[in-house]
């Protein structure tokens, strides 16, 4: 039986709807399809002046197909490609990943920082079962969503492992931190996935001074140097994480008790807040809360507790008269405050305008007189 080609006459025609970014050897776009109403991100093959077209273009063939062969959740997903190797160019269309690099979220969330670590080396330990490097591990490749989801990307200088000892150093890019040992052997293995992974979570936990992470002693292990003393594969690191704890509690007994004490008296002191009322950010409040404790230190109670609400609450909302709170409940917040890192700022901020969302809420008009 004579082998037939199948071809589709029908063009796919996407809408442009904005430049991304451009790299070496490749340009980006958002395209979005208007007949299913979804976005794609658009990688086009196309180096810049002075690269030869031909020079990477094996490269760009090779992310395609290693592409092909992954599904998993903390990986970038692709859908389509449109090729034309006698111009050396091509289309890559891949998941359109809303989020931002690694060290801009966890900037923002340091208390997340637990759970980026498990995606990430989940996503790692996937590419390890399937014998693919990514060969180039670094912050602007690891993106994470809104909802707080990894997703490795870019696999341009990735590479299939066929035999066991087909782990020879075959790129050579300008890395963000000190070199693993066996560089110096022109090697590039697993346990080099491994180190690189390491330390850019090293360089997180130093950069944004987190300091409740759960995988101190794993994360040693990951940037050994020397392959020999190093932790050898991600499939062995996600054993050590299954066997730990997922929990860990940020804040002592006492720390919970000045915490508890200022949140029962604020949420006794408002009965309802308006539909249209926000939360303010934490940026300024031990600042602020300290001007109510000066005007009130001198007193047992707070004389104006509205004064505390406004440092928390944008908007309108009913106050109990009857109630109020001790300007020593006020002084230990401020003090708990005070010996937070900002990982434990964003905890405390959420358990607090999480007690503020169990608050009662009423309409407030549209009418403005």
């Amino acid at each position: 039986m004579d082998e037939k080609i199948v071809e589709f006459l029908r063009k796919k025609d996407y809408k442009l709807i904005r430049n991304i970014g451009r790299g070496g050897t490749a340009i980006t776009v958002l395209l979005k399809d208007e007949l299913i109403d979804k976005e794609y991100v658009c990688k086009k093959y196309l180096p810049i002046k002075g690269i030869n077209p031909k020079e990477y273009f094996n490269n760009f063939l090779t992310e395609i197909k290693l592409l092909h062969e992954i599904s998993h959740p903390n990986i970038v997903r692709v859908y389509n490609y449109y090729l034309y190797p006698e111009r050396y160019t091509g289309y890559l269309l891949m998941e359109h990943i809303d989020g931002e690099t690694i060290s801009s979220f966890i900037s923002k969330n340091p208390e997340k920082i637990n759970s980026i670590f498990e995606q990430t080396i989940n996503g790692f330990k996937y590419l390890e079962e399937h014998n693919i490097l990514h060969r180039d591990i670094r912050d602007t490749n690891i993106l994470i969503t809104k909802d707080g989801i990894v997703k490795i990307i870019d696999f341009g200088f990735g590479k299939k492992i066929f035999f066991p000892d087909d782990t020879d150093k075959s790129i050579s890019l300008t890395w963000w931190c000190d070199i693993p040992d066996e560089f110096s052997i022109e090697k590039y293995g697993k346990d080099t996935e491994v180190y690189f992974v390491g330390k850019l979570f090293e360089y997180l936990l130093q950069q944004n001074q987190i300091e409740n992470f759960l995988y101190y002693s794993d994360l040693q292990m990951m940037v050994e140097k020397n392959p020999q003393n190093r932790l050898g594969s991600f499939i062995l690191l996600e054993n050590n994480l299954s066997k730990k704890s997922r929990v860990l509690d940020f804040f002592d007994d006492q720390e919970k008790k000045d915490y508890r004490y200022f949140a029962d008296s604020i949420t006794r002191i408002i009965t309802s807040i308006g539909d249209k009322s926000t939360y303010n950010n934490f940026e300024n409040i031990i600042q602020r809360l300290e001007e109510v404790y000066q005007k009130n230190m001198l007193e047992s109670d707070i004389k104006n507790p509205v004064s505390i609400i406004r440092v928390f609450l944008n908007g309108s909302y009913y106050c109990d008269k009857n109630n109020t709170m001790s300007v020593g409940e006020l002084k230990n917040f401020i003090d708990l405050l005070k010996t937070c890192s900002n990982e434990k700022l964003r905890v405390i901020t959420m358990n607090l305008y999480n007690r503020f969302d169990s608050i009662e809420r009423y309409a407030e008009s549209d009418i403005p007189f």
